[in-house]
């Protein structure tokens, strides 16, 4: 919540807490900008999504049937995620890159089910 609000984000708690699917994908697209600051995610973000984590290097194999079924827990685990303390305040974009793998990776194994990962 600091970072999105330190640069201009202004959301209120309960959004980031249950965000909908329009939030989600406005919070996720503005991270991400500061890893390709001309990227914007297409119409069918919950495919776009998983070519992104791969593109990262993520480790995890994320189907876009396991964001559609995330719950309310991992979105609020992401918008509670003191990114710029973690992730922003380095300057080297590999590194950002690598932190923000990191949280993502943390956030699925704690809160989507195994079984939804390939």
């Amino acid at each position: 919540m600091e970072f999105l609000n330190s640069r201009g984000r202004s959301y209120q708690r309960r959004t980031l807490l249950t965000p909908t699917t329009n939030d989600f994908k406005d919070i996720f697209n503005f991270i991400y900008q500061h890893l390709d600051p001309n990227y914007t995610l297409p119409p069918r973000f919950e495919e776009e999504i998983p070519k992104i984590l791969k593109n990262l290097h993520c480790p995890l194999q994320i189907t876009k049937s396991s964001f559609v079924t995330v719950g309310g827990d991992l979105k609020s685990y992401y918008g509670d995620f003191p990114w710029n303390d973690y992730c922003f305040h380095v300057r080297n974009p590999s590194r950002c890159a690598e932190c923000i793998t990191e949280v993502i990776i943390s956030g699925t194994e704690a809160y989507i089910p195994h079984f939804l990962l390939t």
